[in-house]
């Protein structure tokens, strides 16, 4: 898969946005599901990606820490990191421009002096449910007033996508990595050639804080290649009536 300077995370949702079929399904560990379309999914890192730019001047060179679990909430917001051109930092590093996390504390915990973004992670919850400190940001209350197109601007293919705890990886990097993923999918028996591709990601596998990189490389691939990410909670039972209802072809 080849890319411009201008379309590295562009590359992928330009080709989400035109599914029909869902992008994500979301399943909580209280029971909760949540199935986003790729339209819908897009505009949420659209969204995500305008809030970042327009509020807190994120741009390239810039450094983002996600100090939450992987869903589906954390997962558009990393896109929309990407589509800004900045970096996603390691989870354990503290020193950051802006910190991501559904832990209003955890800012004051690492002493963590930049902005910081408070998401409440349950689907329909439009703001956090109690008072925040005037420091930090309710996402979930704010997000949903940026527009839901965004337009990136060129990349260095050089610049850091990620820094991730097994590596760095560059933008040009990450994109080499989504086409590897991509065809080691593509090639998998299970995966059939007459059904878009659905595939089963576990929340429980990157850990409580992950550092993004496999959860982004493989649901990346998955939908260039047209498919639906299953994203299931911690906690939550992978049933074979589950299995059966998503059509899952194979576990990421």
């Amino acid at each position: 898969m080849t890319a411009t300077p201008d379309t590295y995370a562009e590359h992928i949702f330009s080709r989400l946005r035109q599914q029909n079929h869902p992008a994500l399904v979301w399943y909580s560990a209280d029971g909760e599901r949540i199935e986003l379309s790729g339209r819908v999914f897009d505009n949420w890192v659209a969204k995500s990606a305008n809030f970042l730019r327009e509020q807190f001047d994120v741009e390239a060179g810039q450094t983002v820490g996600l100090h939450v679990k992987t869903h589906w909430k954390s997962l558009a917001f990393a896109f929309a990191v990407l589509q800004t051109g900045a970096t996603i930092a390691a989870p354990d590093r503290t020193s950051v421009d802006l910190l991501f996390t559904d832990d209003p504390e955890l800012a004051d915990e690492l002493n963590h002096s930049g902005e910081t973004l408070v998401v409440t992670l349950p689907s329909l919850a439009f703001a956090y449910p109690g008072d925040l400190a005037p420091h930090l940001t309710d996402y979930s209350a704010e997000v949903r007033a940026f527009a839901d197109y965004f337009a990136p601007e060129p990349v260095a293919a050089d610049a850091l996508a990620l820094d991730s705890l097994s590596g760095p990886l560059t933008y040009i990097e990450f994109m080499d990595a989504v086409t590897t993923r991509m065809g080691a999918l593509h090639s998998n028996p299970n995966a059939s050639p007459d059904a878009p591709l659905v595939a089963l990601m576990r929340t429980e596998t990157f850990g409580p804080r992950p550092d993004y990189r496999a959860a982004m490389v493989d649901a990346a691939a998955v939908w260039v290649l047209g498919g639906t990410v299953i994203l299931v909670d911690l906690d939550k039972e992978v049933t074979d009536r589950m299995r059966s209802d998503e059509r899952i072809a194979l576990e990421l």
